[in-house]
């Protein structure tokens, strides 16, 4: 006699269900309990580490977020993270001229929120004016193509 699919999908998940209980009893009876717990820790307390140990090598400043602005003032030390705004998937952001005294400058696509940040950091000991030009590449409306706009941001670094 022929058994219906569910009758088979049943036996299936029974059989795997034993199957996954006898092996996890065949490692506790193995292993003490409490080596298992002492590994788990070991391996959980080694993932927070490493996950939050995101660091720019030398950087122990202060970190200041603000909107687009043309003109933005920060201390030596610091690094400025530019809010560009929102985009879209055909929309975006690139830098048209490099400032001249940065350690770090870039352009980042935060994909969790669809927004697009600008980050720099001043190179080491640098104090006074530096320009950066961003493109910023707005999509279109179905009925043109996409517009694209310069802005350009002085940053004043002082002491």
């Amino acid at each position: 006699m022929l058994k219906s699919s569910a009758a088979v999908y049943e036996s299936h998940f029974v059989m795997t269900k034993y199957s996954w209980y006898s092996i996890c009893n065949i490692i506790l009876d193995h292993y003490e309990k409490s080596t298992i717990m002492k590994q788990l820790f070991f391996f959980a307390g080694f993932l927070i580490l490493v996950s939050c140990s995101k660091s720019i090598e030398g950087f122990n400043g202060k970190v200041i977020h603000t909107a687009l602005q043309n003109q933005i003032d920060i201390r030596t030390g610091e690094t400025l993270i530019v809010n560009l705004g929102n985009f879209g998937d055909e929309e975006g952001a690139g830098i048209f001229s490099n400032p001249r005294n940065a350690k770090i400058s870039t352009v980042i696509r935060l994909i969790n929120t669809n927004s697009i940040i600008y980050e720099y950091i001043p190179a080491d000991n640098f104090v006074g004016k530096d320009t950066v030009s961003l493109i910023i590449n707005r999509g279109s409306d179905g009925a043109g193509s996409g517009v694209s706009n310069t802005a350009r941001i002085c940053i004043n670094v002082t002491n």
